[in-house]
């Protein structure tokens, strides 16, 4: 009987962490779409989307290049610049928000003061940030890519999605930009909860994301473009200093990146359940 007790109590605790994990995404899910720094988001995601706009539209010799194989060359080096700056910045605006928007409107309280765990809030607002930031860059590095193959016309691109590599890399690339607004989004999150201030860390976390290719290989794994980089479906040229380590292949990216991840997710909940709310502070 007691047994049984404890699993249905067990089963019972798992069913309300659930709902209240649902019910945190679902209210901040509309804050992260709708509010004011979604509006950068969106800008971040897009933006590119017109630049590349007017170059497919820009009368150029098609003739000149294989098709949309070199299309999708492009497509490289611009996706390298949409992770490094638009996905980047999108998580320095939306994901250290998350609590530093809540504490400046004194709002913070009103979560803190309901029945649930600090770390389920902290990984219910994570979610919904997660969920409203990838699903932008899944529609904008799609548009991207699919505007950079249409300057040599429907069949070649459909040709070329599927009869080619085109679509393959596509879903790459997908992966990829997802797991960067987690690695991103989440790294955001926990500096959001260590400093007032989160100017200096983001700059400090910019210069050791673009000093990666630098670093020695021990050191590339503590960095989120180090998994990034080895999801790539085309290689990047290497620079001419870069410290070349071996290649991860695609399945350890992943596992990497997702205990990445977790970890840093793990210490920001950590922070969060020591959190001494003191809004005078601020």
């Amino acid at each position: 009987m007691s047994e049984a007790a404890g699993s249905t109590g067990n089963t019972l605790d798992g069913r309300l962490a659930l709902r209240q994990l649902v019910g945190t995404m679902r209210l901040d899910l509309r804050r992260s779409m709708l509010s004011p720094r979604s509006l950068a988001v969106y800008f971040l995601a897009f933006a590119p989307l017109a630049l590349v706009g007017v170059w497919a539209l820009t009368p150029f010799p098609t003739d000149e290049f294989d098709g949309p194989q070199d299309g999708s060359m492009v497509f490289t080096v611009l996706f390298q610049l949409y992770i490094r700056v638009s996905v980047f910045f999108s998580g320095l605006f939306l994901f250290v928000s998350l609590y530093r928007s809540e504490i400046l409107e004194r709002s913070l309280h009103y979560y803190l003061l309901t029945p649930i765990r600090r770390e389920l809030l902290a990984l219910g607002k994570y979610a919904a940030a997660l969920i409203a930031a990838a699903a932008t860059f899944v529609v904008g590095t799609t548009a991207i890519y699919l505007t950079v193959l249409s300057p040599w016309g429907t069949a070649a691109m459909t040709n070329y999605l599927f009869s080619g590599p085109g679509l393959a890399n596509l879903i790459q690339y997908l992966i990829t930009v997802v797991l960067g607004c987690a690695g991103y989004g989440a790294l955001f999150l926990l500096i959001g909860v260590l400093f007032r201030n989160p100017v200096l860390p983001a700059a400090a976390l910019w210069v050791w994301e673009a000093a990666n290719p630098l670093l020695p290989s021990f050191l590339k794994h503590l960095s989120v473009i180090y998994y990034l980089q080895s999801l790539y479906p085309v290689p990047l040229a290497r620079g001419l200093f870069e410290v070349v380590g071996d290649p991860a292949p695609m399945w350890a990216s992943i596992v990497g990146a997702i205990v990445f991840i977790t970890f840093v997710l793990g210490v920001a909940s950590w922070r969060v359940r020591k959190m001494d709310l003191a809004y005078g502070g601020e």
